[in-house]
């Protein structure tokens, strides 16, 4: 729905609307950073990415070679099926993506995971199958852990992701 103001005369009303309420600050300007997030993850128009093979070193990295350290959901797909069986969101697509991998590879070399590192979804992926070729991470920044949180539960509530518990969607 579009609003008959704009986003700076809106921000603008927010922010006087919150003083008068007696909001402290910090509330404040984290609703900001927010509404600032919701916009641009709007006017982005985003899609997910189809970025990498299990097979390739590191988690999620942007086209200049960064490591997208930046909220955002993700999911793991099954590349002969075209199944996706895990949906997820994190603070920041690469650690959490590459942790996804280590995991994997640990699993394939030694039949377990590394010490002091749970990933049940990744463990079930490798019972389904071990080949690393086999599966792909797709990702989409979201700017706010808040939308990627929103993300997350609408593509689980669509697709019913096999290796994802629903109590957890959005959680």
């Amino acid at each position: 729905m579009k609003l008959p103001i704009d986003d700076v005369s809106l921000i603008k009303l927010l922010d006087r609307v919150l003083t008068a309420l007696g909001i402290p600050e910090q509330y404040i300007v984290k609703i900001k950073q927010e509404r600032e997030a919701y916009r641009k993850w709007n006017e982005s128009d985003q899609q997910f990415i189809d970025a990498l093979s299990f097979a390739s070193p590191g988690g999620v990295k942007a086209p200049n070679g960064s490591a997208i350290d930046r909220p955002g959901t993700y999911y793991y797909k099954h590349k002969p099926t075209g199944e996706i069986v895990y949906v997820g969101h994190s603070g920041s697509l690469y650690d959490r993506t590459g942790t996804g991998k280590t995991v994997a590879k640990s699993i394939i070399e030694t039949g377990k995971p590394p010490p002091q590192t749970i990933y049940i979804a990744v463990e079930k992926m490798m019972t389904k199958d071990r080949n690393l070729e086999n599966w792909t991470i797709s990702y989409v920044e979201t700017f706010s852990s808040n939308i990627a949180k929103e993300e997350e539960e609408r593509i689980i509530l669509e697709e019913d992701p096999r290796f994802n518990d629903p109590k957890m969607a959005g959680k």
